[in-house]
């Protein structure tokens, strides 16, 4: 510890000198705080990790911090692609265009209605004005052969030995891992403008075989794509090969992070593209086939799209009377590793078609999507049917219908989804955002999922990602009474008719949060916030003949301060105060303190970013969780629990023309315990050490 002290305060102090030189932050969109605090909560809200790939999640932003937007060309779609304004801001600036012509300087937008100074600075870096290219044809030939070419390559490998990679010896073959312990990854992407995209990911997981065993052919997992985006305004988007799919607020169907419950009260809206090039790694929640959107007229939009993939699943195979055999698989699996036999097994077990389709009806104020998604196993789903999951999906296919809206009406926007699945059964989501003026901002949200309604990739708001025996009304508030202050709050209550999966009876749950931030420029920022989350679930340890629920109760208090001490250096540290009890039993109690540097200069070849961070936690379920900066365009949330140290340093040098070259050493040091993590990933020690490389090349 004392060595890694010393790096720490040897680093601090270079930085402080070099930062002296210093005049501009790198250009890289990274994540601003706000952001970070959704992604912190996003991942708490699931209490698990869902696989969900996070590092392509600001590419457009990335996009436009190279080529800025050009506010008095662009159209509302590429506006909400920035996803940095409200829907009713982005109406009061369009209705603005409107009335007053074209902007003549960026500083107008303060003269606009719901544009407060936080908002128009948090957008500078990625908009200009009369600067955007003409709406020029440029051939498919053309932006194939030129444009800007990016080649990713990465390693990286937890250091201490793994149960899973010493036991090579022994005769359960799911006591060991077949690959070695270096994860690997690969990315080439040819982009022109914002127009057309196409390129391979490749990627192996620790453990996975590699040119051998089950992948003979090389890496685990690949990934293609080719897209055209508003190439014409008639083909508004083209995908081939692998790609998401989102429709309305994603009560059918909705790809990547999605708003949900975070101390951005008022962020509830999803806005993706119904169709997007997939990027990421997650192997299994993206599509492979070809989708396009059609502008048919001005107002009308018509996307369809067609799927084929095989996906990881708990195949069964039971021999009948007759001397057939009944094939189906009662699971699906969403880790994407193949690592042991068991995890092989199950690799593309199971083959899914999909079909969707989508009418968009678009005028100034008013929008109505009408959407439908067809999907087929080539077996049937059959779960080991328990009370709790009676209603859950359980054959071969379903069809799902929704309707979706949006209305704009002066300072009112209305938006939600109404879906049905192919037995009847219906969930519906309505929200309201008030914008009472510019510095006041109220959000009504209510949803009512029935507890038979089913859907295989839902990703909407609500308690629950499954999107079904729940309802539930969410109240939130932004106030913004200047520049400096900002309170926001929440308040969500629900309830689930039916029994679930750990509670045997119907039960309810309510949630809060309260935050308090306070900024001064760009220099300085700093918050205050509080959550409290009850929920139900049965007893630990009941010993009599029938279950009954005990409330757990979780609560959360955290102190943040973010400080630009130059235009380079940027100091962050945090504090927080964990709680944790179930019924009767004991507390749990603990807290997480870290201390961040971030250096990032743009006239000096080096920069870096680096946390060290004590904790104190008495359980995992008292766990805090703290976004960490990771290589370019990556990051991670990893949860905090038990007790001990953790610390990581990144580095990255762009010395070289289209050249930048990146490492990453990070560990954790459990001080109360004599092993690291669990089944073939335990470590037999204190320690876990990982360090990352990562070359980027742009041609």
């Amino acid at each position: 510890m004392q060595l890694i002290q010393k790096l720490f305060l040897l680093i601090a102090i270079l930085t402080i000198s070099l930062s002296l030189h210093a005049q501009q932050r790198d250009s890289i969109a990274d994540p601003n705080l706000e952001q970070i605090n959704q992604l912190e909560d996003y991942i708490q809200e699931r209490s698990i990790d869902d696989g969900f790939d996070f590092n392509t999640l600001f590419e457009s932003l990335k996009f436009y911090s190279e080529k800025p937007l050009d506010l008095n060309k662009a159209t509302r779609e590429q506006i909400i692609e920035l996803g940095l304004l409200t829907e009713i801001q982005i109406n009061a600036l369009q209705n603005h265009k409107v009335k007053h012509g074209d902007l003549l300087a960026l500083y107008e937008l303060q003269s606009i209605a719901f544009f407060d100074l936080e908002s128009i600075k948090r957008i500078l870096p990625y908009v200009t004005l009369n600067k955007g290219l003409d709406d020029y044809q440029v051939s498919v030939l053309k932006m194939i052969s030129t444009g800007k070419n990016e080649l990713y390559l990465r390693g990286s490998r937890v250091l201490e030995n793994q149960l899973g990679f010493i036991n090579e010896e022994v005769e359960d073959a799911n006591n060991f891992y077949y690959g070695s312990p270096y994860k690997m990854y690969t990315r080439y992407k040819h982009s022109y403008e914002n127009k057309l995209s196409y390129g391979i990911t490749a990627e192996n997981d620790a453990g996975e075989s590699f040119f051998s065993g089950s992948n003979k052919n090389g890496f685990d997992f690949y990934s293609f794509h080719f897209a055209l985006k508003n190439y014409t305004s008639k083909i508004k988007d083209l995908v081939i090969g692998d790609f998401t799919a989102s429709f309305g607020q994603g009560l059918i169907l909705h790809s990547g992070f999605g708003a949900g419950k975070s101390s951005e009260t008022i962020n509830l809206k999803k806005n993706r593209r119904v169709l997007k090039a997939y990027t990421s790694v997650n192997e299994n929640l993206f599509n492979r086939g070809i989708g396009i959107t059609l502008g048919l007229s001005k107002n009308l939009d018509f996307t369809v799209f067609g799927s084929s993939i095989k996906r990881d699943a708990n195949l069964i195979i039971l021999d009948t009377l007759d001397n057939q055999q009944e094939i189906f698989f009662s699971s699906l699996q969403a880790s994407g590793l193949h690592r042991t036999n068991a995890e092989i097994l199950d690799e593309d077990a199971v083959a899914l078609q999909s079909a969707g389709a989508n009418l968009k009806l678009k005028f100034r104020n008013l929008s109505i999507g009408l959407n439908t998604l067809f999907s087929s196993f080539n077996s049937t789903f059959q779960r080991n049917l328990q009370p709790y999951n009676q209603f859950t999906f359980n054959q071969d296919q379903l069809l799902n219908a929704s309707i979706d809206y949006a209305y704009i009406f002066k300072n009112y926007h209305f938006f939600g989804e109404t879906a049905v699945s192919d037995n009847g059964a219906i969930a519906t989501l309505n929200t309201l955002i008030i914008g009472l003026d510019r510095h006041v901002f109220l959000a009504f949200s209510q949803r009512d999922y029935a507890r038979d309604y089913q859907a295989l990739y839902p990703n909407a708001f609500g308690e629950t990602s499954t999107v079904n025996n729940e309802k539930g009304l969410y109240l939130g508030l932004q106030v913004k009474p200047n520049y400096n202050w900002k309170f926001t709050a929440f308040y969500d209550i629900w309830k689930h008719p039916w029994l679930r999966f750990g509670i045997d009876a119907p039960s309810s749950g309510n949630e809060y949060l309260f935050k308090t931030t306070y900024k001064r420029k760009r220099k300085f920022e700093i918050y205050l916030q509080f959550r409290r989350e009850r929920r139900q679930f049965n007893a630990v340890g009941n010993e009599t003949k029938t279950n009954f629920l005990i409330d757990r109760t979780k609560q959360n208090l955290r102190f943040h301060v973010s400080n630009n001490l130059t235009n380079s250096l940027e100091l962050r540290n945090r504090l927080d105060l964990t709680f944790f009890k179930a019924g009767d039993n004991p507390a749990s109690t603990g807290f997480l303190i870290y201390q961040d540097v971030i250096f990032k200069p743009k006239s000096f070849p080096l920069s870096f970013t680096g946390r060290i961070a004590y904790f104190d936690i008495d359980s995992f379920d008292a766990r805090a969780f703290a976004f960490e900066n990771d290589l370019l365009y990556s990051f991670s949330i990893p949860s905090y629990f038990n007790q001990g140290t953790r610390y990581y340093l990144n580095l990255r040098y762009k010395g070289f023309r289209n050249l930048t070259l990146e490492a990453r050493i990070s560990q954790t040091h459990w001080s109360n315990s004599d092993t690291i993590g669990s089944q073939l990933n335990e470590i037999n020690g204190q320690n876990q050490t990982e360090v990352k490389a990562q070359i980027k090349f742009v041609f």
